[in-house]
């Protein structure tokens, strides 16, 4: 039962006194020789004494995770997209070079109808050569350039092209890639 400052009657009631009672308890009197205990709340028990200690740690631990797991994706992301990069420019390059090895061939058929053999352009880690053969009226160019991008991947292109020479200026009959 709580009751606040209630009051009571002493005696038969005529003389009129009032006793206050409080609702607390009155303190523990220790017998003699008896140490008064220095804990007077009892202790809590250990699933609800400590626990925000753990909870806080382990939101430190999620979000840490968290964060790890995000700078790793985000590294990953970057060096795959450094990688197909660097082969599109390789494979770029190499593409970009068969058609100059192409030009090149053409242009020494151009000097000399009859000329056959390689013709060699080296130009930026690209390499180049483009065969001509055939006689008569048609020649026959084979171009293959390979290029080798940063992480030392090689990447080739191959172009065939069918001319005919006969004719001002040359006429090309067929113009395909070689495919691997």
């Amino acid at each position: 039962m709580h009751v606040r400052n209630a009051r009571r009657l002493i005696g038969d009631g005529s003389e009129g006194r009032i006793e206050k009672i409080s609702a607390e308890p009155a303190p523990k009197v220790h017998p003699p020789g008896e140490e008064t205990p220095l804990i007077t709340n009892p202790p809590r028990s250990r699933a609800v004494h400590g626990t925000g200690g753990f909870i806080a740690l382990m939101l430190v631990v999620m979000v840490t995770a968290m964060t790890v797991v995000y700078g790793l994706t985000v590294a990953l992301m970057s060096v795959d997209e450094t990688n197909n990069s660097a082969s599109w420019l390789a494979a770029s390059k190499s593409r970009t070079f068969t058609s100059a090895c192409i030009d090149n061939a053409l242009s020494t058929l151009r000097n000399n109808s009859n000329a056959s053999g390689n013709v060699n352009i080296d130009i930026s880690n690209v390499n180049c050569v483009a065969t001509i053969s055939g006689s008569g009226n048609t020649r026959q160019i084979v171009a293959n350039a390979s290029s080798t991008d940063p992480f030392s991947r090689d990447s080739v292109d191959r172009l065939n092209v069918n001319v005919n020479i006969n004719t001002n200026p040359f006429t090309v009959i067929e113009y395909k890639d070689i495919l691997d």
